[in-house]
């Protein structure tokens, strides 16, 4: 497999195919784990509150923690996704660097 020109064995895990490796998207990966994330603490404090519902335990992780897990987290990425369609939140924080455009002619 080549990425970039280059064979897949010499791209490290920090810089795969030098995708991850600006500051723009850095800044937009950790704008989206934070809004996961909070959905996420959100989604299972509402659960605990309104239906009584115990968190996933993360040191067991039998069936009924996994599926508590995977349901918490499905639900918030449709809320993130949802919130973004609505324009309520933006889909990345640091927008992507516009080249100038050279008239032609």
């Amino acid at each position: 497999m080549i990425c970039n020109s280059r064979p897949i064995e010499d791209v490290t895990l920090l810089s795969i195919c030098d995708n991850m490796s600006t500051p723009k998207d850095l800044g937009n990966l950790l704008y989206h784990s934070a809004v996961i994330g909070g959905l996420s603490i959100g989604y299972t404090m509402v659960g605990k509150k309104l239906f009584k519902m115990k968190p996933a335990d993360l040191g067991r992780l039998d069936l009924e923690d996994s599926t508590r897990l995977v349901g918490t987290v499905a639900l918030s990425l449709w809320t993130q996704d949802m919130l973004v369609k609505q324009g309520i939140i933006p889909a990345s924080i640091i927008k992507a660097a516009v080249a100038p455009s050279i008239p032609v002619g």
